[in-house]
């Protein structure tokens, strides 16, 4: 990995954010996209859909701030009721849900 990229990850881990490679997530889509279950989202809000759409279009914290207006506070804040709500180990496992969900439920 170049310096450069290597210091944009490290940032990115340190400001508290996942980092998955494309290739890794892409996998991860495509395996639950060719097994596909119906995930409830009930419980889940309005806004906590609107972020977990976000999310499952691979949008960091700081795009979700800048899409909905919302601090970085608010958005960590939505995503922490999303994995708890979803019974999550962690912030892939709510995009899981999302497209489990499909596109009508997000």
């Amino acid at each position: 990995m170049p310096p450069a990229r290597l210091l944009d990850a490290v940032r990115t881990v340190a400001a508290g954010e996942a980092l998955l490679a494309p290739t890794v997530t892409r996998r991860l889509i495509s395996e639950f996209l060719r097994h596909p279950a119906r995930r409830s989202l009930d419980g889940v809000t309005p806004r906590e859909r609107e972020v977990l759409a976000l999310i499952t279009r691979g949008l960091s914290n700081g795009e979700i701030e800048q899409a909905l207006h919302l601090s970085r506070h608010a958005v960590k804040t939505h995503i922490g009721h999303l994995v708890a709500k979803l019974c999550a180990r962690d912030r892939a496992q709510p995009v899981v849900a999302g497209y489990e969900a499909g596109p009508a439920e997000r």
